[in-house]
């Protein structure tokens, strides 16, 4: 299972997701843009390994330890059959993520139907953990989902993003007696999308409006 998730994976490395805003700078509104860059040393975060705390075979320090893991689970050294020695709780948390992971490119190529919302993203705010600039809000079907990505560098009105998590909305009925979900688009700041483009080999596509 590994393995194939990685190479799902690799199919978005090929792709950009470019999204275009405005934004008020000093009083003058601008077009803004973000652009999101999938590389395979984010694929360990994306995928939700750093949920296994009890595998030490999948503990990624920094980027060339995410790095050394996408290579050794496409090599077939590290498998699904690793992840049994983690806690019930951990592997549940990690295949939430997982099973996330291929609703991206569905969700993009029908951000039409699919987008509830683009936000950008204070973690404070729902005392969240994540490291995130922007959440993409998005239903697949009956279920709601989050895609949350983060800034890696900025150039003028140009944003590079990189994918950080993807992870299906929980309900009340899924969590234990007293505790309530999250609503990690709440009190947040919403965006107004103006388009969202596909970049893949040189080409852009329209996928909105």
């Amino acid at each position: 299972m590994l393995r194939n998730l990685i190479l799902s994976y690799r199919a978005l490395i090929e792709v950009q997701y470019k999204f275009t805003f405005n934004k008020t700078v000093a009083g003058q509104v601008q077009q803004h843009y973000i652009i999101i860059d999938f590389k395979e040393e984010n694929f360990h975060h994306l995928v939700g390994l750093h949920k296994l705390k009890g595998v030490d075979k999948v503990k990624a320090i920094g980027t060339r330890g995410a790095q050394k893991i996408y290579d050794q689970i496409l090599g077939n050294h590290i498998t699904f059959s690793d992840l049994d020695k983690d806690t019930f709780e951990h592997k549940s948390a990690f295949m939430a993520r997982a099973t996330s992971l291929n609703l991206i490119p569905m969700m993009m190529d029908n951000i039409g139907v699919n987008l509830l919302g683009l936000y950008k993203f204070d973690k404070t705010k729902i005392g969240s953990n994540i490291d995130a600039k922007y959440l993409l809000h998005f239903r697949n079907r009956d279920k709601e989902f989050y895609f949350l990505f983060d800034r890696k560098n900025k150039k003028k009105n140009i944003e590079e993003c990189y994918p950080v998590s993807v992870f299906r909305k929980k309900i009340s009925a899924e969590l234990a007696s007293g505790r309530t979900p999250k609503h990690y688009e709440m009190r947040q700041e919403s965006i107004k999308l103006l388009k969202v483009e596909k970049i893949q080999g040189g080409n852009s596509t329209v996928l909105y409006p």
